[in-house]
């Protein structure tokens, strides 16, 4: 067999795995829906979710104290500046916000998914702080694919050891939350 030969078909068989499925996580409800980087993302998300006809309550800037009650908690990761600015609050104090958050969820033993459903537009240094933030404490991470365009989502993920699920498509989201949450 030809070096391209064998190029080609490495190549093929490894775009074929960035395509599997790789949900691991089953987790269960209520859901808290809150916001790494104040974007819409996380109102976007809340969509999916009651398309998927998941159960998820939706706080943009929960504190640790509105994990009461939920189950399981997901952040929807994508910095604004826009966003930030209108929630009246900076990128130290939402990353602190954020820290606290997590902190309680795992005390609370509590599974967290991450979320990165903004594409490419939703990636910068704000944003990618705070998915190695959140993907640090995550079970369970889904990205779309035009977000990670440079890898970063995925490496970082990898690097935690968390399972990473891409979609192709905004829409393709609420396949992994109706596998993630057993709908």
């Amino acid at each position: 067999m030809s070096p391209r030969l064998l190029f080609l078909l490495g190549a093929s068989l490894a775009s074929i795995s960035v395509l599997r499925s790789e949900i691991k996580l089953t987790a269960p409800e209520p859901v808290l829906l809150t916001s790494a980087g104040q974007s819409a993302d996380v109102q976007i998300l809340k969509t999916l979710f009651d398309r998927s006809k998941v159960s998820a309550r939706t706080l943009p800037l929960a504190k640790p104290e509105d994990l009461a009650g939920a189950k399981t908690l997901v952040v929807a990761v994508g910095g604004s500046a826009k966003g930030l600015g209108a929630a009246g609050i900076d990128a130290d104090k939402e990353t602190a916000r954020l820290k606290a958050v997590l902190a309680k969820a795992k005390e609370m033993k509590l599974p967290v998914v991450a979320m990165h459903v903004g594409g490419e537009s939703k990636r910068g240094d704000l944003s990618d702080g705070l998915y190695k933030l959140v993907v640090g404490a995550a079970a369970q991470v889904v990205v779309v694919k035009d977000g990670d365009k440079d890898g970063f989502l995925t490496k970082a993920a990898e690097a935690a050891g968390v399972p990473v699920e891409k979609v192709e498509k905004l829409v393709g989201v609420i396949d992994p939350i109706k596998k993630i949450f057993g709908k």
